[in-house]
């Protein structure tokens, strides 16, 4: 699956530089970064993959986080050519395409891999995007897809 290309309309590539920097972050495990991305609201609402799929406030969302990032290792996200970007207006844009995620169980060593069909909608906030939904889902066709590193080598192979 090819990776998406920025869009040269300078609206549409704000978004996917943002959209960008929110996938790197949660690669660099980097908490810091997502605090600039998200509003660190209580009533916040975040829709996840996996066991805790609704996450509803900051608070609750990095604990998700860190947990998160004490289970999994060398994690990549990649929004896929079919990501679109849309800019209706100077204060609201919406993501919303398949993210291809690779990372491996810290556990293990497994490598663990799969898509989701993501929605992200961005306001403008006191002149700053603010990401007020993420959705991420799994959809039924697609399973999660686990595979233990080659024998005697860290799995490293398969980035």
């Amino acid at each position: 699956m090819k990776a998406c290309k920025p869009p040269e309309d300078p609206g549409k590539r704000e978004i996917y530089e943002l959209v960008m920097k929110s996938y790197q972050a949660y690669g660099d495990k980097d908490f810091e970064a997502l605090r600039t991305l998200y509003p660190c609201t209580d009533d916040q609402v975040i829709f996840l993959e996996g066991p805790q799929m609704k996450i509803v406030g900051w608070n609750a969302f990095e604990t998700f986080f860190q947990q998160f990032c004490n289970a999994y290792d060398d994690l990549v996200c990649t929004p896929a050519a079919d990501f679109c970007f849309v800019r209706p207006s100077d204060n609201a844009a919406f993501a919303f395409g398949t993210v291809v995620m690779v990372c491996k169980e810290r556990a293990s060593g497994f490598l663990v891999r799969w898509m989701d069909r993501t929605t992200i909608c961005f306001e403008k906030q006191e002149g700053e995007w603010k990401m007020i939904h993420h959705h991420d889902s799994v959809p039924n066709s697609l399973a999660f897809i686990m595979e233990p590193p080659e024998e005697g080598a860290d799995g490293s192979g398969y980035w």
